[in-house]
């Protein structure tokens, strides 16, 4: 299971306070209602054998059928330390984003699903110079299910989990794609939508 560091308690708690941002006012187009939302993510992932907090934004386009399509831009909260043998270490920087696609209401209920579709870059760095190691681009592959929790106005709160999936990592000193993937557990605060 994944837990949330202790180190990261005070930013899980003043997240819901930087996820207010402005609304973005729906149209109407033709018979079918279209309306927009933006919003803030906070995720827990695996980097390399550890857990690590990533935080980012979220903005869509949603349909009155429940499709959302989007962009999504997230990194990580701090380096990922990285420990190389022999008392060397180094620290990972890394962040990705890309275009989502979800479909809520699933199942006749608060389920839904969503996939991001991206890019990303990590940089190894050594310590405590801070020189830098390797950097490198990657594909990455993001599927998710969500529980969406009860609407407050035009507020909207999700829980997910998912797996990231990453490929096209070549250039990252003693670090290979497998280091990359890992589970998550997403908590998106967004305003707007339907």
């Amino acid at each position: 299971m994944i837990s949330v560091p202790g180190r990261h308690s005070i930013a899980l708690a003043v997240f819901p306070l930087l996820c207010c941002p402005i609304l973005v006012i729906g149209q109407q187009s033709g018979s079918r209602n279209v309306s927009a939302l933006i919003g803030g993510i906070y995720k827990a992932t695996r980097f390399s054998g550890g857990t690590h907090s990533m935080v980012g934004v979220k903005a869509a386009v949603v349909f009155a059928s429940g499709l959302e399509i989007g962009g999504v831009g997230i990194k990580v909260l701090e380096p990922v330390d990285i420990s190389v043998g022999a008392g060397s270490l180094m620290e990972m920087r890394v962040g990705y984003g890309g275009v989502t696609v979800a479909k809520s209401g699933l199942l006749g209920g608060r389920i839904g699903a969503s996939f991001l579709l991206g890019v990303g870059n990590a940089e190894i760095r050594a310590l405590p110079v801070g020189n830098q190691l390797g950097s490198d681009n990657f594909l990455v592959f993001e599927p998710e299910v969500t529980l969406e929790f009860p609407s407050w106005n035009m507020v909207h709160s999700a829980l997910g989990g998912g797996f990231r999936f990453v490929t096209g990592v070549d250039d990252l000193p003693t670090l290979s794609a497998a280091d990359l993937r890992g589970f998550t557990v997403t908590l998106t605060v967004v305003v707007g939508g339907p």
